[in-house]
């Protein structure tokens, strides 16, 4: 009896007191066999780097990506608004409608992309087949002009160069005096409804331009969802997953997003 009681006490005391750290897994892989196949890709995955071409190719295209955001966002304004004539009311609501239905869609394109088996992978086809559109979205949808022109006044003429051609003449920066008439010039015009006042909030307000056309705010929607679907959806998203997938290694993946937002901020 007493036998057995030392056993059981030296049992109880060998397991309540830690003799040593419990091994890492990098430690527990060495301990295992060379040829397990389990302990030769934990080691050749915790050794690899990714190469500097690597990292460099896939953070490149995000620069582009944050250029083109930042031209498109002013040209909604600049452009469509100032210049053309849209109303921020529709454009607000085809701005609100191509985002919901993106957002909805970034699902759905998340689950295929997924789901996809190519011998190029699960990404890589996303990108190459979606980029090319998002460029062609991109110049049609800052380049209205090639088929809308600006807001016409009642008489058929444009309110810029009617104003010009009117006022121009009077513009004499070595005679005061012309400052006279050219603000009456300019007041006329106001009047005339070719000109917008100085305080106006819209372009369309008291009558000063003609309202743009249906087929303006049909171009810009069409064109908008098809920006945030081939570009923001169908490519950013899996460009995002493809550099997790690139490594598993934890300070790798933090070396390849660092050089990729440095790029996303360069751009």
């Amino acid at each position: 009896r007493r036998a057995r009681a030392r056993k059981v006490l030296s049992l109880v005391v060998r397991h309540s007191l830690p003799i040593r750290p419990s091994i890492s897994r990098m430690e527990a892989v060495m301990m295992q066999s060379p040829a397990s196949p389990a302990s030769q890709n934990l080691v050749a995955n915790t050794e690899k780097r990714l190469a500097c071409g690597t990292i460099a190719a896939y953070s490149a295209p995000r620069m582009p990506f944050s250029a083109i955001d930042l031209l498109i966002r002013p040209a909604r304004i600049t452009v469509y608004r100032d210049a053309l004539g849209m109303t921020i009311a529709a454009q607000a609501m085809i701005v609100s409608l191509c985002k919901s239905a993106d957002f909805l869609l970034g699902f759905m394109l998340g689950k295929l992309s997924d789901a996809t088996r190519t011998r190029w992978g699960r990404r890589k086809p996303f990108i190459a087949l979606c980029s090319p559109v998002f460029m062609i979205c991109t110049l049609l949808l800052g380049s209205p002009g090639w088929f809308f022109s600006r807001p016409h006044s009642a008489d058929g003429n444009s309110t810029v160069t009617t104003v010009s051609e009117a006022c121009a003449a009077l513009v004499d920066s070595s005679n005061r005096s012309s400052c006279v008439e050219l603000k009456a010039c300019i007041d006329a015009a106001v009047a005339s409804s070719t000109l917008r006042p100085w305080n106006a909030t819209d372009g369309n307000a008291d009558g000063v331009a003609a309202a743009a056309p249906a087929s303006l705010s049909a171009y810009f929607g069409v064109l908008y969802f098809l920006w945030y679907l081939s570009g923001w959806t169908s490519s950013l998203i899996p460009y995002d997953a493809l550099g997790m997938e690139l490594t598993s290694d934890y300070h790798e993946r933090a070396r390849l997003f660092g050089v990729k937002t440095a790029f996303q901020f360069m751009g």
